[in-house]
């Protein structure tokens, strides 16, 4: 940045360095903040993308407990067509209930 324009060159000598130095310390407060905005910005990434791996972990795990429980319930309904088949099937055990 630098003084430009018709006021610039009416300006007096000493007004004029005043004002170029004015722009030097503005430039360089204007540096700062853009480096320190990218630092704030860059680990705002950066906790968003571990909140993300977090996440993709946590629905990876869920996905896997679901995988486990769903092996289960098809164990436990074979295991319940399989009784119902016993108790409904006529066999000696039904005849000695009759007798009795």
């Amino acid at each position: 940045m630098e003084l430009k324009g018709k006021s610039a060159e009416k300006m007096p000598k000493a007004k004029k360095a005043a004002a170029k130095k004015t722009l030097k310390t503005m430039t360089k407060v204007r540096q700062t903040d853009d480096q320190y905005l990218r630092e704030v910005t860059k680990k705002k990434i950066e906790w968003a993308e571990a909140e993300k791996k977090k996440g993709l972990q946590m629905v990876a795990n869920h996905e896997q407990a679901i995988a486990t429980l769903r092996q289960q319930i098809a164990r436990l309904d074979g295991a319940i067509t399989a009784l119902v088949e016993l108790r409904d099937a006529p066999g000696k055990h039904q005849v000695e209930k009759e007798d009795k």
